[in-house]
């Protein structure tokens, strides 16, 4: 049986960045049926001072392999920010399920208290490992990703409550 820490970052980046890929292969499908070019899609932002929706796609990828690569005393995977597509963006997501599942969980768990150090633009932030897994890395990883659902959604892409919550894929 997973620890805690392993179960709450593979479960929420199976599920939300899972989720996302599906999502994005969507509006890709949806792109292409209404010929409308993908660059439309990626550039759409919610206020102008937010991030655009590529770069929120990028941004939750990139909690989910940075948070669990910190998390497992890892080297930080490097994920250029070159994704000229939704198709692109829907493969950095399944690259980063692949990566955060491929971490053994023994290395995640182990010294549940050990602290984290984030070096910021604002000085270091100081975690210990659940409260950085469950206060920064997985409300980041949620954060982007509904940012990133709301915009395809006022893009017309059809997507419902469900493909947030479960990729698309009854419970059970």
């Amino acid at each position: 049986m997973q620890g805690q820490i392993s179960h709450m970052l593979k479960a929420n980046t199976g599920q939300i960045i899972g989720s996302m890929a599906m999502w994005l292969g969507k509006a890709a499908d949806h792109a292409k049926s209404h010929e409308i070019d993908d660059a439309n899609f990626m550039a759409q932002r919610l206020y102008p001072d937010m991030f655009a929706m590529d770069r929120q796609v990028q941004i939750a990828c990139d909690m989910a392999a940075r948070g669990g690569a910190r998390l497992a005393g890892v080297e930080i995977p490097s994920f250029p920010d070159e994704e000229k597509t939704l198709a692109d963006l829907a493969e950095r997501a399944g690259k980063t399920v692949a990566f955060v599942n491929g971490l053994e969980d023994a290395a995640l768990d182990a010294d549940p208290d050990s602290i984290i150090v984030m070096q910021t633009p604002f000085g270091d932030r100081k975690f210990q490992k659940l409260q950085y897994m469950a206060n920064f890395v997985v409300p980041n990883i949620t954060f982007h990703a509904s940012m990133a659902y709301g915009l395809l959604r006022q893009q017309g892409v059809p997507l419902g409550k469900l493909d947030f919550l479960a990729g698309g894929q009854q419970p059970g």
